[in-house]
């Protein structure tokens, strides 16, 4: 039944039919435009409901809340993964529930706030309403397969656990508000998820020294997480020795950074059915970028690896005065970005942020991009937790020649 099928039962559609005329005021559009939209996201929640019923992929697993429940069954988690971002830093981390066996919420800080309402509508005078609701801010540790753990906040995530003949709702969270008149016990959250079918997670790192070509300056380095899309900085010393700790399973791709030149190498470009991404796509990509109204006065793809169902793509963008940066007459920003290609038209995925350059010389010399294979396809995993690197980068080349046109899987 489509949601005009279900609008039409309600009390206003029904008088009209029933000949008592149309609903035509102001109010009643209103709460029909309201009652459509309550009942699409219904159906909605249903959907997605009935989809984790079906096809989802459920795991064992028991749920402990707050109140002292304990559920044992099977639990579903839209995605099978979950948005982790650390409180000392901004990098967000995306992790596999295949390679957690426990996720634990601890209350993080928990207050009784007033409620406060604005005086008048436009003003920012607010006055006190006299009434007053709790609210719990959570930290969320997850403990990979060889007991590493990972702490943060987590985005919202909806569980669906099912035990003893029904399905129900659990909820991960950050925040959690209650409503006026509740009190703190009151306000119920998942304590801890073990699941206990799933194997193999890891939480590694990537460590080793990078030697660049003499009269370079080694600035950052940098590991993109291949499958999962995200980026880490590593911690570096003067001497070319880097550490990235905190590695989820998966491969990673390295880019170095010195103060002339970048070197990189996507190793999605060795995978069987891809390739460099030749003058044809990034030419198309370049076109594309063009027509987007940006803050950067150019956006051009250097280099890329993949092909039209996922795509490494490094890109520099530049933007010429015009800015609120002191003194800076170029901006010039390096990012990576995931691209595919679904119909006729890329589209980005994710933006990695790369480096950033802030000078008064607008014709301040460009880096030059040198790939460098060794940087690419470094697996962590159950046999390869702690990765100890030795990466000599050559000389700066001339930016590499496009190869032929990526083949498509």
């Amino acid at each position: 039944m489509s949601v005009e099928d279900l609008a039409d039962r309600a009390p206003g559609v029904a008088r009209q039919r029933a000949g008592y005329g149309p609903v035509n005021s102001e109010a009643g559009g209103t709460a029909m435009r309201t009652m459509r939209l309550m009942l699409l996201g219904a159906m909605l929640a249903a959907a997605l409901a009935g989809g984790a019923r079906a096809g989802a992929n459920w795991r064992t697993a028991v749920v402990e809340t707050s109140d002292g429940r304990c559920v044992v069954g099977e639990m579903y988690l839209p995605g099978d993964r979950i948005f982790l971002t650390p409180a000392e830093g901004r990098k967000r981390y995306t992790v596999r529930l295949a390679t957690v066996k426990k996720i634990e919420t601890a209350v993080e800080s928990e207050s009784v706030e007033k409620k406060w309402l604005f005086k008048e509508d436009g003003r920012a005078e607010k006055v006190y309403t006299g009434e007053a609701y709790p609210m719990r801010r959570f930290r969320t540790r997850v403990t990979f397969h060889d007991d590493e753990t990972l702490s943060g906040h987590t985005m919202g995530k909806v569980l669906y656990v099912r035990s003893g003949g029904r399905t129900e709702r659990f909820f991960l969270r950050a925040k959690m508000e209650g409503k006026v008149g509740e009190m703190l016990e009151d306000l119920v959250y998942v304590k801890a998820v073990a699941i206990t079918d799933a194997k193999g997670g890891v939480l590694g790192a990537i460590s080793g020294r990078v030697t660049v070509p003499a009269l370079e300056r080694l600035l950052k380095v940098l590991a993109i997480n291949r499958g999962e899309g995200f980026i880490l900085e590593a911690a570096l010393d003067d001497g070319g020795a880097f550490r990235v700790p905190h590695c989820t399973a998966g491969t990673y791709d390295l880019i170095a950074v010195t103060d002339t030149s970048i070197y990189v190498y996507f190793s999605r470009e060795k995978d069987l059915g891809c390739a460099r991404l030749g003058s044809e796509k990034l030419d198309e990509i370049r076109a594309w970028a063009a027509k987007i109204r940006d803050f950067f006065h150019v956006q051009d793809p250097l280099y890329g690896g993949g092909n039209a169902k996922r795509a490494f793509v490094l890109v520099r963008k530049e933007r010429y005065g015009g800015t609120s940066y002191k003194g800076a007459e170029l901006v010039r920003r390096y990012d990576v970005w995931i691209m595919h290609m679904p119909r006729k038209q890329w589209q980005i995925t994710k933006r990695l942020y790369v480096n950033r350059e802030l000078t008064a010389d607008r014709d301040d010399p460009r880096e030059r991009i040198v790939l460098s294979p060794p940087l690419g396809g470094h697996v962590v995993d159950a046999e390869h937790r702690k990765l100890d690197l030795k990466l000599k980068l050559g000389p700066p080349e001339k930016a590499p020649a496009p190869s032929a046109v990526a083949k498509e899987d």
